[in-house]
């Protein structure tokens, strides 16, 4: 008895597992919510990555007024007052409306200190754990991921959403790879691990079983955006979707530090470097480079000054700065360096005003946004002679140099020497050049290349969603609209076709009137444009408030059904038959019944013969064919 029992349990409990997932993936399905849902766990790392979500979050809110924005994020102290302040605060970016905030608690499933051993696979998992959690809570219309966790996609899928993702850099690479089979000492690499053949071997094998399921997964977008050549050439190598990876080059403030003055303090020239204090970042060669430099400077030569700016995302980046802090100290430097953590928006630009040049050290990096604001801002920059910079930042513009590439510690330190040597006017020439390089990945080009990619996908849906609104209303089109609900709508909206004209609220008090209707069942538009326009007085005596953005929108699209042209019933009865007709002969070929006259004989139906029937109290009859 007891076998059969526990043969039973373990029959049953997969199976009723199985139906409550089932069951909560579909009631999701049905209860989707027309919103975009920004898929960016942590919401403070204060990275080019926050930038990409609020530029993403103002992208479309500017271009589909209608779909509400919800950020799904696992910091607690995040509300949407909160978030769009940080988006002006931190990055300047002015959101039209606060997004909805989902709060994530699972997060600690996708953190690098949960999972010592088996990094990337532990993470990636753990993704999917949180975006369960977070699709549960709110399902939206569009998943969009701006984090990278290419393993949340399947998920998203089976939840009936729309896939876009904006990946910064692939998970893992065919560099990466190449770095184990070379036995490459990295932060990604451990020395034990590169010191040992079988262990290596080991990893080898791990990270080609990774690549291939990141493969998989990843090609379960419908769109995936990538921010630089390099990471489009990887992307396209491992998620074989190259018809659906678009490059977007990502949003650089160059507008604003574009305005900052070229000239910079000869006496004491400052060196900034701009990123999360992450192990990647590679902040160590900086220092021991700037160390080098300091050591070789003549007399007579002036003395820089390093400033790094950054922020900590939790407490193991902050014990990596309290690191560099301690290095720099080693170093006897202490004095010539400045540390300042997680600071505002503007007090970067007045960093970045005031430096001469900026270094940037981490290898293969995907793009590089620091890089380009350096160059904007009017700072030579010093980068790592790989991926990003070096294939799409750091090029000459017009034939003039536009910075430096550097790979080891004296090169970094020879770079460094020759600009705090370079004569003024060099300088000049070279940042000149370096300012109109960087105009090539502005705020607003990243905003035009975003909605040109995302459009097919989001207007597409929007127009079969307006597509069915209007085939809804349309046995309403004969009813006529008073003048209370055309003169809420500006006239010059009927001419925009996506809503873009002045919208107004109308508060007149006056008795509705009948719109005249033309013979066809659509408006008289010449009527509905003199009943939209108030009386002079009225106009001077009304007091009314503008429209958001949201209501506009949908007011233009509730008057585009009204202006266009709707066949009357009769007409469209006609159509119907004419179209059964029409299919007739199709179906003689197939054998299938044929259309009737009569819409209302059934004798040509397929439908049972005559049987027994039985009266069923209420009038309704059951027949049975013998």
């Amino acid at each position: 008895m007891v076998n059969w029992i526990l043969l039973w349990s373990i029959i049953t409990l997969p199976v009723a597992t199985i139906i409550l997932f089932a069951s909560k993936i579909v009631h999701s399905r049905t209860n989707k919510k027309r919103a975009v849902g920004f898929f960016h766990p942590y919401t403070n790392d204060g990275g080019g990555g926050e930038r990409v979500l609020w530029c993403a979050v103002k992208a479309i809110q500017e271009e589909n007024p209608d779909l509400d924005s919800v950020i799904f994020t696992g910091d607690h102290d995040a509300s949407s007052q909160s978030l769009m302040s940080r988006a002006t605060d931190r990055f300047g970016v002015h959101l039209l409306y606060p997004p909805k905030v989902v709060l994530l608690n699972k997060r600690k499933w996708i953190e690098e200190k949960t999972y010592p051993h088996f990094t990337m696979i532990g993470q990636s998992l753990g993704s999917v754990y949180l975006s369960w959690e977070a699709l549960t809570k709110f399902t939206p219309l569009y998943y969009f991921d701006t984090a990278g966790y290419a393993f949340t996609y399947p998920i998203a899928r089976l939840f009936g959403c729309k896939v876009i993702c904006y990946t910064h850099y692939p998970t893992i690479s065919l560099d990466m790879i190449s770095r184990v089979r070379q036995r490459n000492s990295m932060y990604n690499n451990d020395a034990s691990i590169a010191r040992s053949t079988w262990l290596s071997q080991c990893k080898i094998i791990y990270y080609t079983v990774f690549s291939r399921m990141y493969g998989m997964v990843g090609s379960c977008t419908h769109l995936v955006m990538v921010n630089s050549s390099w990471t489009q050439s990887h992307i396209e190598k491992l998620w074989r979707i190259p018809e659906r990876t678009k490059r977007v080059y990502p949003p650089c403030d160059t507008s604003g530090l574009q305005a900052l003055p070229l000239e910079r303090e000869v006496d004491n020239p400052k060196i900034i470097s701009v990123a999360q204090f992450r192990p990647e970042k590679a902040h160590g060669v900086q220092l021991e480079a700037f160390s080098v430099a300091i050591s070789k400077l003549d007399d007579d030569c002036p003395r820089p000054k390093l400033q790094f700016v950054g922020s900590c995302r939790n407490k193991s980046d902050e014990e990596r700065l309290q690191n560099l802090k301690d290095k720099a100290v080693q170093l006897s430097i202490n004095g010539d360096v400045e540390f300042h953590q997680n600071v505002m928006y503007r007090d970067l630009v007045r960093l970045l005003g005031g430096a001469a040049a900026g270094i940037h050290s981490m290898i293969d990096e995907h793009f590089g946004i620091c890089v380009v604001e350096y160059m904007a801002a009017g700072a030579i920059p010093i980068a790592h002679n790989s991926a990003g910079p070096k294939m799409d930042i750091v090029l000459d513009e017009d034939g003039q140099q536009t910075g430096f590439l550097a790979q080891t510690v004296d090169e970094y330190a020879d770079a460094i020497l020759k600009i705090v040597k370079m004569p003024e006017s060099e300088r000049l020439k070279i940042t000149a050049a370096a300012r109109r390089r960087a105009s090539r990945f502005s705020e607003q080009r990243f905003y035009d290349d975003l909605k040109a990619a995302i459009r097919p996908i989001i207007f597409a849906d929007s127009d079969r969603l307006a597509a069915n609104n209007s085939i809804e209303g349309s046995e309403d089109s004969e009813r006529p609209v008073s003048d209370n609900q055309v003169a809420a709508v500006n006239p010059a909206s009927l001419d925009s076709p996506r809503g873009n004209g002045q919208l107004q609220n109308n508060s007149d008090n006056e008795p509705p009137s009948q719109a005249s209707e033309a013979s066809n069942g659509s408006l008289d538009l010449s009527n509905v444009k003199q009943k939209a326009s108030p009386s002079p007085d009225l106009q001077s005596t009304t007091k009314k408030a503008p429209l958001t953005a949201k209501e506009r929108l949908r007011a233009a699209r509730v008057l585009s059904r009204y202006a266009e042209s709707k066949p009357a019933k009769s007409e469209m009865g006609s159509k119907v038959l004419d179209a059964l007709r029409e299919s007739d002969k199709g179906k003689k070929r197939s054998r299938l019944p044929e259309a009737p006259t009569n819409l209302f004989d059934d004798s040509k139906r397929g439908l049972p013969k005559p049987g027994l029937t039985f009266q069923f109290p209420g009038g309704r009859q059951s027949g049975l064919s013998i």
